[in-house]
């Protein structure tokens, strides 16, 4: 779960195109 907190502190740095790519990608998993 380390992994998810790491990506939620990058997460907030994205730019709004890429917000929906992770989103997306959270979708999926």
């Amino acid at each position: 779960m380390k992994l998810l907190h790491l990506a939620n502190n990058k997460f907030n740095n994205l730019s709004g195109g890429q917000k929906q790519m992770v989103l997306i990608a959270r979708a999926i998993m």
